[in-house]
This record gives C-alpha cells, sequence and structure tokens, in this order.
C-alpha cells in the first residue's frame, strides 16, 4: 500500500513536471500555477520544495530514485 502511494506521488510529480515544460513552451504558466494554487512569482520555490520532499523519501529508504538512462545489461 505504502508502495502504491509513493508510485502514485512520484507520477503525479512527473506528470507536474511534464506539463510545467509545455506550459513554459506555450507561455501559459500562469494556468499551471492557478490549478496549484501559487503564484507565478514563487512558483520555482514551489518546485524545490517539492523536490525536497521527495529526496528526503529516498535518503529515508521509501522512494527509489526515477531512473532515467536504462542501466547497461552485464555480459
Amino acid at each position: 500500500m505504502e508502495r502504491k502511494k509513493l508510485m502514485e506521488s512520484q507520477t503525479q510529480l512527473i506528470l507536474t513536471r511534464m506539463r510545467e515544460a509545455t506550459a513554459v513552451i506555450q507561455g501559459t504558466t500562469n494556468m499551471i500555477c492557478k490549478e496549484l494554487g501559487v503564484p507565478e512569482n514563487e512558483l520555482g520555490l514551489w518546485r524545490l520544495s517539492n523536490d525536497k520532499k521527495y529526496f528526503e523519501k529516498i535518503k529515508m529508504g521509501k522512494q527509489k530514485p526515477i531512473r532515467t538512462f536504462p542501466r547497461k545489461k552485464k555480459k
């Protein structure tokens, strides 16, 4: 159950980041900020606080880091 919640929060974090990147490209960050309930000038601070929470979970062993590159196969 705990693992499922962590996976859901990790997925939410990734989806939010993807939407933020798309919003920056399209120039619609204000829409994202309204949905998150964060002022546009504080979006960076909000992002950092969420990252900090995520990395604390990794340190405590409750979360595994997101793998961005496939593992190399051992021969």
